[in-house]
């Protein structure tokens, strides 16, 4: 039943209660039922049990004490995105401002924010590129080109090269 979804599960699991139920009704036992479907009868006893198909976790009542007011939020924004710290990481940032004296928030809390307001790339417009290519030798005669290379043959003695 996992990887279906949680109403899918919630239809199907409600599908086979009301087939045993039937089943039930027209003089058959429950043990009998489930081993046809082959199902736990502990299974059944257990989905009757609960409310099938909520989810009944209600999660934290209010948020951490120490979250970052908006004002933080915008500050930290404004520290990433400057001229200074625009092409650094929140692990460059976080000592530079600490060498001044300034703690403004963790490197975590750096990257949960940049990757909240979808800002883990670049954070400044692209820098142009190598606009010049080197120039391509064409030799138009003998002997005008030259290149050469250092290719290291390995020796028997290990270290050694021709």
């Amino acid at each position: 039943m996992g990887g279906r979804g949680l109403k899918h599960d919630h239809d199907l699991r409600q599908y086979v209660l009301s087939l045993i139920d039937e089943a039930v009704k027209a003089g058959a036992r429950q043990s009998r039922a489930c081993e046809i479907l082959d199902i736990e009868e502990r299974t059944i006893q257990r989905w009757r049990a609960q409310d099938v198909g909520t989810d009944q976790r209600r999660g934290p009542r209010n948020g951490p004490a120490n979250k970052l007011a908006e004002e933080q939020r915008k500050e930290i924004i404004e520290i990433v995105t400057s001229p200074e710290f625009c092409d650094l990481s929140p692990q460059q940032i976080v000592p530079t401002l600490a060498d001044r004296g300034v703690y403004k928030a963790s490197e975590s809390t750096m990257y949960r924010i940049l990757r909240e307001e979808k800002m883990q790339k670049h954070r400044q417009e692209a820098k142009p590129g190598q606009k010049n290519k080197p120039r391509q030798k064409t030799a138009t005669r003998i002997l005008e080109v030259w290149s050469w290379d250092i290719t290291y043959l390995p020796t028997a003695i290990k270290g050694i090269f021709y």
